[in-house]
């Protein structure tokens, strides 16, 4: 994992934060944001994601409402692949050094529960950003897990009906054209004979 830039703002708007991040030329494959970008303004009645879209960074990601906990674990993992630009990064290094425990004086232990201070929204936009990735990357791996976990069974091939309830099981298919077997000649096509064919006879 790469940090190559880090950027913060306070007391501007949400458009303007946009913009100057998308004045910073980068190439963006997506953006992600808290689980409250899909709060609707009264104002413009858009979600604040919508609004964002609207203007040109897209496509956003929103977040789930989930605790500090599970930022801290997720940030904590990436850490360990992570490498930073040092010059670009050295503000956001500096809030994640800094973010700690809120202290128990009574208990004289840390709390459970991080101190808020200048710190908190670069530690905590990492942790968003962490948890994110991590949620991308399983869903990547369900959809490629769901390409080769069908009803392919190669012992099967030449049985009666086979090559049909292979093609109904396609999960690449999309919707509602599972059942559409007689309305794709291509399909017809790319499985006549084999319900004929068998591997193990040769000549």
């Amino acid at each position: 994992m790469r940090w190559i830039d880090y950027y913060e703002a306070r007391n501007r708007s949400l458009i303007d934060s946009a913009r100057q991040i998308l004045e910073k030329r980068y190439v963006y494959a997506e953006h992600y944001g808290p689980h409250d970008i899909d709060t609707r303004e009264q104002t413009s009645a858009k979600t604040r994601k919508q609004t964002l879209e609207g203007i040109g960074l897209h496509p956003i990601r929103s977040g789930s409402q989930i605790g500090p906990a599970e930022r801290i674990h997720a940030l904590r993992n990436m850490l360990k692949i992570s490498i930073f630009d040092a010059e670009k990064c050295r503000k956001g290094l500096e809030a994640l050094r800094h973010y700690h425990a809120e202290w128990d004086d009574k208990a004289k232990t840390p709390r459970k529960t991080p101190k808020h201070d200048w710190s908190s929204h670069a530690a905590d936009s990492a942790g968003e950003m962490a948890v994110q990735l991590y949620d991308a990357k399983a869903a990547m791996q369900q959809r490629r897990g769901n390409l080769v976990s069908g009803d392919y069974d190669p012992l099967r091939i030449g049985t009666p009906g086979y090559a049909e309830q292979l093609a109904r099981g396609r999960p690449w298919d999309p919707p509602g054209m599972s059942d559409a077997i007689d309305d794709r000649p291509w399909l017809r096509q790319e499985t006549s004979g084999m319900d004929d064919y068998d591997p193990f006879k040769v000549g």
